[in-house]
């Protein structure tokens, strides 16, 4: 893992896929939503260790994973990757406002929502 965690635009909605540290980027690069993300302009992926980032995998890196690593086949998604894979484990995230955990597969700061309702807040540090 390398480089900074980026800050967000100036409407503060930067999407960001956050993961276990036990993930393997086969498992999070075989999510439709992920690659879609990935196309959309994501920064990178926040690895999250206890509720903590640990680690982040810019999009570069990611790119360069699938590249490598993709057979070609000229079979596009996740069929194109070898082995039985399954989708990634959902993190569990304690709101910084209501302090309520909440279990989510993908975490996008400033729309992913609470169980409560409200707008998902991490405190980071």
């Amino acid at each position: 893992m390398e480089g900074e965690i980026p800050a967000s635009d100036e409407a503060g909605e930067t999407p960001v896929v956050a993961c276990a540290p036990d993930v393997g980027l086969d498992a999070v690069l075989a999510d439709v939503n992920v690659l879609d993300l990935l196309e959309a302009g994501m920064p990178g992926l926040v690895v999250v260790d206890a509720g903590r980032p640990v680690g982040y995998v810019p999009a570069r890196v990611l790119r360069e994973h699938l590249l490598e690593y993709l057979p070609d086949t000229g079979t596009m998604g996740p069929e194109a990757l070898d082995g039985d894979l399954q989708p990634p484990p959902a993190l569990t995230l304690t709101c910084s406002v209501c302090r309520t955990s909440n279990t989510v597969l993908v975490y996008v700061r400033g729309r992913t929502l609470c169980t409560q309702g409200h707008t998902l807040t991490l405190d980071w540090a």
